[in-house]
This record gives C-alpha cells, sequence and structure tokens, in this order.
C-alpha cells in the first residue's frame, strides 16, 4: 500500500534515515488507530498523550527520491524552500510541447490520494515567479476545477505567495489566459470563478482563498475552516475526475492539515469511523513532512470532532 521502490533518498542526516527507514519498513504497518466516530469525543479529551505519540512515531524527512526536483534546471529556481520537493514516485508531470524549449515537466506538486479515490488532490507549493504559468500549467493539464489557497499573500512582511490571479479581467500566463469572471468576498474567504483558456478550451475553475490560518498555528476559528471544506464539497467544480489543487506557503503544513481533516470527514461520513493515525502515515508518505507540527496534528483530532457534533451550514 506504502511501499515504493524509490528508497534511500540522500538528504536526511545519518540518523534521520535510519529511523525513516525502521519506519517504512515495521513502523507504518502498525499506524493505525480505527476509532468509530461517536466515540471520538471522548478519546480526543482522554487521550492527549496518544495522540503526541502517534504524530512523534512518524518520522520527518525526506521518505522517497526526489531527483527530478535536485536537477539543476529544476532547483533552486522552481523551489520557493529549500526543504520541499516534489517526490518522484508521485510528482505532477507537466506537458512538454516540442515548440517551447524553455518548459520542462518538473512542478513542486505531488498527487495525494482522498479517503476512497486516488489522486483526490495536488499539494503543491505556493506560485513563486518563476513557477506562475507553471501553476496554470498544472491546473490545465490535470484537469484540475479547484484550487484551495491557505495562505495571505503577505505575512509577516513575507511574500508567501506570488498573485497568480487578476482582481478583474483578463490576464495571461504563458499559453493559457485566465479570467476573473466574479468574486465574492467573505468573512476570511474570497472566492472567485474563473474561465481559464488554452488553445481555445475553456475551462471554469473556482478558487477558495481561506485568509484565517496564520503561517505559524492553526485557525482560531476551527468552524470558518469547516466551512471552506463544506463549500469546496459543494462546488460544482468539486468532482471525482477534477483534483483539487490545495496549497498554503511551501505545501506542506498547513496544506497537510487541511488534507487529513478533508480526508477523515469523508471517511466518518462513508463508514463512521475515522483513523487519523494511519491517513497521516500515508500522507507523509506522498507529500514531504505533511503537517509540520504537533499543534497541526491536535487541531486535525479536535475540529473533526467538532465536525462531528455541530450543526451544518445551509451554504
Amino acid at each position: 500500500m506504502f511501499g515504493h521502490e524509490n528508497q534511500n533518498p540522500s538528504d536526511n542526516k545519518p540518523e534521520e534515515q535510519k529511523k525513516i527507514d525502521e519506519f517504512l519498513r515495521n513502523g507504518i504497518k502498525l499506524a493505525t488507530n480505527r476509532i468509530k466516530k461517536e466515540d471520538l469525543g471522548k478519546f480526543v479529551e482522554e487521550n492527549d498523550e496518544k495522540i503526541k505519540t502517534e504524530y512523534e512515531k512518524v518520522p520527518e524527512g525526506q521518505y522517497y527520491r526526489w531527483n527530478v526536483g535536485k536537477r539543476p534546471e529544476n532547483f533552486p529556481d522552481k523551489h520557493r524552500y529549500d526543504f520541499s520537493k516534489a517526490y518522484d514516485h508521485n510528482r505532477v508531470v507537466l506537458k512538454v510541447f516540442a515548440d517551447n524549449a524553455t518548459s520542462n515537466d518538473y512542478i513542486n506538486a505531488n498527487y495525494i490520494d482522498g479517503y476512497d479515490l486516488p489522486r483526490r488532490f495536488i499539494a503543491t507549493q505556493a506560485p513563486i515567479p518563476a513557477t506562475v504559468n507553471d501553476f496554470w500549467r498544472m491546473v490545465f493539464d490535470a484537469d484540475a476545477r479547484t484550487i484551495v489557497t491557505l495562505t495571505r499573500l503577505v505575512e509577516n512582511n513575507k511574500t508567501k505567495c506570488e498573485k497568480y490571479w487578476a482582481d478583474e479581467g483578463t490576464k495571461t500566463f504563458g499559453e493559457i489566459s485566465v479570467t476573473t469572471a466574479e468574486t465574492e468576498n467573505l468573512p476570511d474567504l474570497d472566492i472567485r470563478h474563473y474561465n481559464i483558456e488554452r488553445d481555445s478550451e475553456t475551462r471554469e475553475v473556482i478558487h477558495f482563498h481561506f485568509l484565517g490560518w496564520p503561517d505559524t498555528g492553526t485557525p482560531t476559528d476551527p468552524d470558518a475552516l469547516l466551512n471552506v471544506i463544506e463549500k469546496v464539497r459543494k462546488s460544482p467544480t468539486f468532482g471525482a475526475v477534477h483534483p483539487v489543487v490545495v496549497h498554503c506557503s511551501a505545501g506542506v503544513g498547513r496544506t497537510g492539515t487541511f488534507l487529513l481533516l478533508f480526508n477523515m470527514i469523508e471517511m466518518a461520513e462513508k463508514s463512521d469511523e475515522v483513523d487519523v493515525y494511519k491517513y497521516f502515515a500515508k500522507l507523509r508518505t506522498q507529500r514531504v513532512n505533511a503537517i509540520e507540527a504537533l499543534d497541526q496534528y491536535r487541531f486535525v483530532y479536535s475540529t473533526l470532532v467538532k465536525h462531528l457534533t455541530r450543526d451544518k451550514p445551509d451554504n
């Protein structure tokens, strides 16, 4: 389920590599904790130490090779941060056209499985100036119709995301034109409707830009994030054949937290159980260091309890 041939990466310290090798060989088989959804609240209330142990048993670091991302034409120019590259085994491969000699097939993005659908999501870094065009190539090539952004453009006086849309009208990114057809501004959430076009083919894309998640830590209002997930799931562009593009700044901490929570909401609805531990371990095999902090892991558990006990919004 989790194994891949492309192990033995070279960027870890020896002690980190030893922990990862042991985890992939044996520990990941034990990374499971199925809980009935009606029992989850009691578990979270009484087992904070066990939740901490779960988090600590899934090691940080590079699990698999990312040789393509390390090539000189890709690193560092196509990376926002040095520590996060796309694993080779599940990276999003861009289409390359013969008449465009300056493009290649790499973007710092990985496919992420959903609860019951493979490649349900794409986890990626926020675009930088050198990759804005590649970002839209990825959206078009993967036939993604939904984008979720979990970072502001600037946080703590640092640029966290290059702006890749026009507030109104049309903006062209390489061979793709992006027209902002409609914008809805809600508390901590901007929803933009785009029409994107390449080679006379036009598609609708809906962009959910959540503004209520600080760079470090967790959302101050979990209900606001749950409402975003609810809106994404009800969106006309949300469907089994269209992966959802999710990014924060690095595409690691906030992105991983969002994806784990999203998958556990779906698992709870479809199986009446959750297994946060199992899907956290799986997530880290698909995106390096997904969920960066214990507080984010705790947040998934506590917000899942809130979701299962709250009154759902009407829209």
